[in-house]
C-alpha cells in the first residue's frame, strides 16, 4: 500500500461504474441474465462462494462478483447514521434483483446476516 492512499468501503458512484461500465451494462457481464456467470439463488449454491468462482461474469474493469454472492457496503450520499446502502445482491436474490442500478436501502445499522459483506477499494488520500 502506497503512503498516500486509503483502504475505505467504495463511494457507491464508484462501485456502479465499475460494475457497469460506460456502456451501463444491467449486469457486469452485459445486459441478458446467466447463472452460470454469479452466485444467485438460481444458480442453486444456497451459500456464499469464493470470489474467483465465476470467472466469466467477471465486469469489464475485472471485478468479480459485482452481482450475487453478498451484498456490498457503499458510501452513499443519502445514507444516514442509522442505515446504510448495499449493491450487488447476494446469493439469495433472483436475477432482477442482481442488476447493476438496483439498490438495498435504509438497511439498519445492526443488521448484518449472512448475505451481507464488504468490497474495499484504495482511494488517494
Amino acid at each position: 500500500p502506497e503512503t498516500n492512499w486509503l483502504w475505505s468501503l467504495p463511494p457507491e458512484d464508484l462501485w456502479e461504474f465499475a460494475a457497469r461500465s460506460e456502456a451501463g451494462l444491467i449486469y457486469p457481464w452485459g445486459d441478458a441474465f446467466d447463472s452460470t456467470k454469479c452466485n444467485s439463488y438460481e444458480s442453486g449454491i444456497g451459500t456464499t462462494s469464493e470470489v474467483t468462482r465465476f470467472d466469466s461474469g467477471v465486469s469489464p474493469s475485472g471485478c468479480y462478483d459485482m452481482a450475487g454472492n453478498v451484498w456490498e457496503f457503499v458510501l452513499a450520499t443519502d445514507s444516514r447514521a442509522d442505515w446504510c446502502v448495499l449493491r450487488g445482491g447476494s446469493y439469495k436474490n433472483t436475477s432482477p434483483e442482481l442488476r447493476s442500478y438496483r439498490r438495498l436501502i435504509r438497511v439498519p445499522q445492526g443488521h448484518r446476516p449472512p448475505d451481507f459483506g464488504i468490497r474495499l477499494v484504495q482511494l488517494e488520500n
